[in-house]
């Protein structure tokens, strides 16, 4: 049983709340606080997996929750979704730098809750079979599948639409891993892929989704421009190339990136084509 914390000081938006994960599977156990210091005694007793926090809250406020939740190296550290009416980049971005996993407008659409809520619990049942498996609770690497991706975009898409910002796409191609596959019987290509896979994921915001599309990976950012989306893929791919073993069988490795503005336009239709324009214009190295 996953257990999930709701904390709002207003009862009618912890019932909505409440409503809405009621529709998640499996069974889960829902808690409610009213206020940060009840929340923060109620984090400590249950653990939960996942906390919906409101940012605006009289006397210890959201904020301050999740800095205090978050600054330990506890194994049951939750998985924190802060919401607010407070939705300007500012206000997002000091949301994710006090350690939000993620920072949701008030009122979100039920769609838009379930599928962080959703990520979230997904994450910390890997990190709890991970140290079941090994005896240690450092996290794997993981990917988004597509089809969860499929779900993320068309509401990520929609928030964009609603707060007019731009979502930024980056996609990563390795473009010799058919042939090293071809090669190896595809166990050093695996290998291979997820070294990459890895250092994507320890390179890009908690906010950020990340995920696989067969041999390819990609990256969305909301509220990012490509400016940024390009520093990070160059920043990946430096330090992606710079590993040994990546070195010693000649990898390749391209990105393109596509962007939309209030959520018009077929974000992953476009990337694809930037993808293929980069390949079209790769130069192997000498």
């Amino acid at each position: 049983m996953s257990r999930i914390l709701i904390v709002d000081d207003e009862p009618k938006i912890r019932k909505v709340l409440e409503r809405t994960l009621k529709r998640l599977d499996g069974n889960n156990d829902l808690l409610q606080a009213s206020d940060g210091l009840e929340a923060m005694k109620m984090a400590e007793k249950y653990l939960p997996e996942v906390i919906l926090l409101d940012v605006m809250m009289p006397g210890l406020d959201g904020l301050e929750v999740c800095r205090r939740l978050k600054e330990t190296d506890s194994e049951a550290s939750p998985y924190i979704i802060m919401f607010s009416a407070l939705v300007s980049t500012y206000d997002q971005t000091t949301g994710l730098e006090y350690g939000a996993d993620a920072y949701l407008p008030k009122p979100a659409s039920p769609e838009l809750i379930l599928t962080h809520v959703n990520k979230g619990l997904k994450e910390k049942l890997k990190l709890k079979q991970q140290g079941a498996a090994t005896g240690s609770l450092e996290p794997e690497t993981t990917l988004n599948d597509w089809d969860s991706t499929v779900s993320y975009l068309k509401v990520e898409l929609a928030k964009a639409k609603q707060f007019h910002y731009e979502t930024t796409l980056l996609m990563f191609e390795i473009l010799n891993l058919g042939e090293i596959s071809s090669r190896q019987e595809g166990l050093l290509a695996n290998e291979i892929f997820e070294a990459f896979s890895e250092i994507v994921s320890e390179n890009i915001r908690n906010a950020d989704w990340a995920f696989r599309r067969q041999n390819l990976i990609g990256v969305v950012f909301s509220e990012t421009s490509a400016a940024h989306a390009k520093n990070v893929a160059d920043m990946i791919s430096h330090l992606a190339l710079e590993l040994p073993l990546m070195k010693e069988h000649c990898v390749e490795i391209i990105y393109g990136i596509a962007i939309v503005t209030s959520g018009n336009g077929d974000l992953m239709e476009m990337g694809m084509k930037e993808l293929a324009l980069a390949r079209e214009a790769f130069v192997p190295s000498a």
